[in-house]
């Protein structure tokens, strides 16, 4: 953001947009200081039916490394791609929860007769990634995971994370991409996110 500041002659814009970044990264680094418990183990599911997930080591995860949460897949290592995984793997890799950025896998994944034998499932733990532009999770892995690290962190470490999630998208959503998000809109994409 400095960079791209000092490039376009927009330094005050760019420290703008770094304070609300540095603002919500002191909230996260104070939650992991304070965290009693390890991260929750976590497979990232995508696609309609889950089938794919992406490569151990992939950028696409970095905010679960960030967040000291596990990633449960144990599939190839490399850069970017995704790979395929059945609910047979994930149910043998048996994680926390499960995350996804796609509404038809999160809204199906108990009536999918290959996942909803996973615990994840059946104990009502998939969540899908906010996304009222671009999805706090991934694709693309950029600027839009700033807000993704709040979520995540209320998500996995619950109440340790003390600042208000919905507070700071609406103010991120407001600073990067110009628009106010509606109270009734970001309560219910809160919600299927796992903070209800």
């Amino acid at each position: 953001l400095a960079l791209l500041g000092r490039l376009l002659g927009a330094e005050d814009r760019a420290a703008f947009l770094a304070s609300l970044w540095r603002r919500i990264w002191a909230s996260v680094e104070t939650t992991l200081a304070e965290a009693e418990e390890p991260g929750p183990r976590v497979h990232y599911a995508i696609g309609p039916k889950g089938e794919k997930t992406v490569r151990l080591g992939s950028i696409h995860l970095e905010a679960l490394a960030i967040l000291g949460a596990t990633n449960v897949a144990e599939v190839e290592h490399g850069a970017g791609g995704r790979v395929s995984v059945d609910a047979g793997d994930v149910e043998h890799w048996d994680p926390d929860l499960i995350l996804t950025i796609d509404p038809s896998f999160h809204a199906n994944a108990h009536e999918l007769p290959v996942w909803r034998s996973t615990r994840a499932v059946r104990e009502g733990r998939v969540y899908l990634a906010p996304a009222p532009v671009l999805s706090w999770f991934d694709y693309p892995p950029s600027l839009n995971r700033i807000i993704g690290l709040a979520w995540l962190a209320r998500l996995f470490y619950g109440d340790a994370y003390h600042a208000d999630v919905e507070t700071e998208a609406r103010a991120f959503h407001s600073a990067y991409y110009g628009i106010d998000l509606e109270r009734k809109a970001i309560t219910a994409m809160l919600a299927k996110a796992g903070l209800a």
